[in-house]
C-alpha cells in the first residue's frame, strides 16, 4: 500500500525520470524480466521504492503486491523499467529490461 502511494506521487515526475533512464554501452544489457501477456512476474528489489518509471506503460503494468511488486504483461514488446530508492537521485537504483511475449493460444 505504501509503495503504491509513493508510486502515485512519482507519476507526475514520470517524464523527467524516463529521460533519466541510463543507456548502456553496446554489448551491455540490463537484467531481463520475461513475462507473458496476461501473466505476472513477482519482483523483490530489497529496498524501499520511492519512484518507478517504465518507458512504455502500454506493455507492462506495475502493481503493489505487498512485500513485492507485480509486473503484469499487457502487450508484446520490450520496455525498460527503472526503480528509485533515493528521491534525490536523477538515475534509478535498478533498471530492468522487461520483455512481454504473447500468451500461448488456449487449449481446446
Amino acid at each position: 500500500m505504501v509503495v503504491m502511494r509513493l508510486w502515485l506521487c512519482m507519476v507526475s515526475l514520470a517524464g523527467f525520470m524516463a529521460a533519466s533512464l541510463p543507456a548502456r554501452a553496446e554489448g551491455e544489457a540490463f537484467p531481463e524480466i520475461r513475462v507473458k501477456v496476461g501473466e505476472s512476474y513477482q519482483l523483490r528489489l530489497g529496498f524501499i521504492i520511492v519512484g518507478l518509471v517504465c518507458d512504455d506503460n502500454s506493455l507492462v503494468r506495475v502493481e503493489d503486491g505487498g512485500d513485492h511488486l507485480r509486473l503484469v504483461g499487457l502487450a508484446p514488446g520490450r520496455t525498460k523499467c527503472g526503480f528509485w530508492s533515493n528521491p534525490q537521485s536523477p538515475a534509478p537504483s535498478k533498471v530492468y529490461e522487461v520483455v512481454v511475449t504473447r500468451a500461448p493460444p488456449p487449449r481446446r
